[in-house]
């Protein structure tokens, strides 16, 4: 099993963790969708996607025990 479930909603990308949520809104759900390039992705990501810095904090906590997060939400992001 998965450490991060990831998943969308309405446009909302939701990833869900031992209790804990970060909801990415879907302004920037459609802006991740235009980037292609890995890097970019991940640098909006971490900079304007998750708003604010226990949102980051959280998320690179995540990123520590779940290295295949970022391939995961880059696929999930551009299979929809």
């Amino acid at each position: 099993m998965q450490a991060v479930e990831l998943f969308i909603h309405e446009n909302i990308a939701i990833l869900r963790a031992r209790g804990s949520e970060l909801l990415i809104l879907p302004q920037h759900v459609e802006a991740l969708r235009q980037l292609t390039d890995p890097k970019e992705f991940s640098e909006y990501f971490l900079a304007s996607a998750l708003v604010n810095r226990p949102a980051r904090k959280l998320y690179l906590a995540w990123l520590r025990k779940d290295t295949s997060l970022w391939t995961r939400l880059f696929k999930l992001l551009h299979e929809k």
